[in-house]
């Protein structure tokens, strides 16, 4: 076994081969993309007709929301080989440890799912307009209309609301 200290038991320096050994990188494979990462999946696994999210179940029953009463489906071993060593069964969801649930006090698992890009597509433009429409409302001028909010009782900076997006 080679001594890593500064010093070894005696007080002498360390030799050059310990220097070499206490300077080489643990990590022995290059970490190309994002393959270290817990949720990750290889892009060329991926369907390019479909849009990929890991969805936490939790007791309250977010993936049950998600997969029975929006688009999103699970992902199974034999559509999709996000890791070798943990996806094994044919067939089974793709699923991580990632918590702990805080009522039931057991594993909380998040399942990788997948969805149509175009439901999702769809369902994003329905979500953005409606972010629109507050927007709108939120820099209209005070009403001129009397019988609406009385501009003595609404606020509107300089006449005009603005709204700026991280610019």
């Amino acid at each position: 076994m080679i001594n890593l200290s500064p010093e070894d038991e005696k007080g002498a320096k360390p030799t050059k081969r310990q220097k070499e050994e206490r300077q080489k990188r643990r990590r022995r494979s290059t970490q190309d993309g994002d393959f270290s990462l817990k949720l990750s999946v290889p892009e060329h696994e991926k369907d390019s007709d479909y849009t990929y999210r890991w969805i936490n179940d939790s007791v309250g029953g977010r993936m049950m929301e998600m997969t029975v009463h929006d688009d999103w489906d699970r992902v199974t071993s034999d559509q999709i080989t996000a890791d070798p060593e943990r996806d094994k069964g044919e067939g089974t969801p793709i699923k991580r440890v990632v918590g702990v649930d805080r009522k039931s006090n057991q594993p909380m698992y998040a399942y990788l799912c997948r969805k149509p890009r175009d439901y999702f597509e769809q369902d994003e433009a329905e979500k953005q307009a409606r972010i629109d429409a507050v927007e709108k409302d939120m820099r209209r001028e005070a009403p001129a209309d009397p019988k609406g909010i009385e501009e003595t009782k609404s606020y509107v900076p300089g006449g005009t609301n603005t709204i700026h997006h991280g610019d």
